[in-house]
């Protein structure tokens, strides 16, 4: 079994393993983020084409059209614009700490990190329950429509 090096930063104490997993870590977080803003913008732009496009309609499609764009903007925001930012402050704060082996800058990473699962975790607990009461407004739904047709 191979003895890693221990090594202490301020007050913690950080092993070689410790600091290659992070190395290895920031440039994956770091490229994450940076496609989550892509698409982030990308998808931005597509709500808003869309609610362009429904206020030009004349039909009744404008309305559905306005509401798909506005569906797309949070979409954007809340699935990739947030946790990009996370994602990509988590990934700042790790390079800080590579380079200046400073105490705060991990606490800081650390404190982004927990900042994105919380987010995640948060966001999961609401689609759940969006999707319970989805499946149960279908079943409601189905079962009057039989009732009178």
């Amino acid at each position: 079994m191979q003895k890693t090096q221990e090594v202490q930063f301020n007050g913690i104490v950080v092993s070689d393993h410790m600091i290659n997993s992070l190395r290895g870590t920031k440039p994956w977080t770091f490229f994450v983020s940076i496609i989550g803003f892509a698409v982030s913008g990308l998808t931005l732009m597509a709500g808003l084409l869309m609610s362009v496009a429904g206020l030009l309609l004349p039909n009744e499609k404008g309305p559905l059209m306005i509401g798909a764009g506005f569906l797309y903007l949070c979409m954007a925001v809340l699935f990739y614009l947030i946790p990009s930012i996370y994602l990509y402050k988590f990934s700042g704060a790790v390079a800080r700490f590579l380079n200046l082996k400073q105490a705060f800058e991990m606490e800081a990473a650390l404190a982004y990190q927990n900042s994105l699962w919380r987010f995640v975790g948060i966001l999961c607990l609401i689609m759940i329950i969006l999707t319970i009461l989805a499946i149960i407004a279908f079943i409601v739904i189905t079962f009057v429509v039989a009732k009178y047709f």
